[in-house]
Formats: C-alpha cells, sequence, structure tokens
C-alpha cells in the first residue's frame, strides 16, 4: 500500500503541524485523517463532541539583543532555528477555559496557531483581559 501523499490531501492543512494519514469522499463530503504534530490542543463541542479548534504554541526563532541594524533591511531573515520546544495544555485547577503554555527555553519568540477544524463556522478567540458578551447579530454567523 502506497504511503499517503501531502498532496492528496483534499484539506491542505499545515504540513508543520498536521501530518494527512488518509482521507474518503462520501456524498460530496470529505472524511479526512490527520496525525497531529508537536504539542497541540484539541478544543471540542459540549454539545456533539466534534471537534472544533486545534491550537498549536509554535517555537518561531529567538530575537537576540545585540542585533545590528542590517538585520532590519528587507530581504534579511531575523529569525534563527532554535531547538526549544513548545506545549500547550488546560490547567485543570482552574475549569476547563484556562491554558497553559510551556516553552523548555527562555527568550524565545512564539506563536499561538489556531485551525478552524469546523466545515463553516467562524470562531472567534477573546486572549486575556475580559470575556466578551454574546452579540446575537453575530453569533450564527458561518464562512459560507
Amino acid at each position: 500500500r502506497a504511503a499517503p501523499r501531502e498532496e492528496d490531501d483534499p484539506l491542505g492543512l499545515d504540513g508543520e503541524l498536521f501530518r494527512y494519514v488518509a482521507h474518503r469522499q462520501h456524498h460530496g463530503e470529505a472524511f479526512v485523517a490527520y496525525r497531529l504534530l508537536g504539542h497541540p490542543i484539541v478544543l471540542h463541542s459540549a454539545a456533539d463532541g466534534l471537534p472544533l479548534a486545534c491550537l498549536h504554541l509554535r517555537v518561531v526563532g529567538r530575537r537576540t539583543r545585540e542585533r545590528s541594524w542590517r538585520e532590519w533591511l528587507p530581504g534579511h531573515s531575523e529569525r534563527s532555528r532554535s531547538a526549544a520546544q513548545a506545549l500547550i495544555a488546560r490547567r485543570p485547577d482552574r475549569g476547563s477555559d484556562d491554558f497553559l503554555g510551556i516553552i523548555s527555553e527562555d527568550n524565545e519568540e512564539f506563536e499561538l496557531v489556531m485551525t478552524n477544524l469546523t466545515a463553516n463556522d467562524v470562531l472567534m478567540f477573546d486572549i486575556g483581559g475580559e470575556p466578551r458578551a454574546r452579540e446575537n447579530d453575530f453569533w450564527e454567523r458561518t464562512d459560507s
């Protein structure tokens, strides 16, 4: 049996975050299997258990204080590769709404990557600050 090929992936998820395994088409809908890469957390629907979003905390490079002015010129890469690793997890001592990110080295730049796993819904996240109140005009909005 041939190994799965990235070009066969009908959804084209980021190959650094997800490894395509297989898919089946059924009545015009694609059912796709992926292996999660890194140490992400998947948020599931409280209503039916379906996955809604995947959150990856990803180390993107190290910034140094000793950068010269030349490093800010267009075309110059400001990031270097890092061996640091990251993970994101729930904080069970604080309920299901709090998360903790851990990076294995100090002074690393990172990004929080959110992948929408729903077919046609829009996801909104508030990072820090006060929780947003439900806005009924926007509650049922979708990408379609």
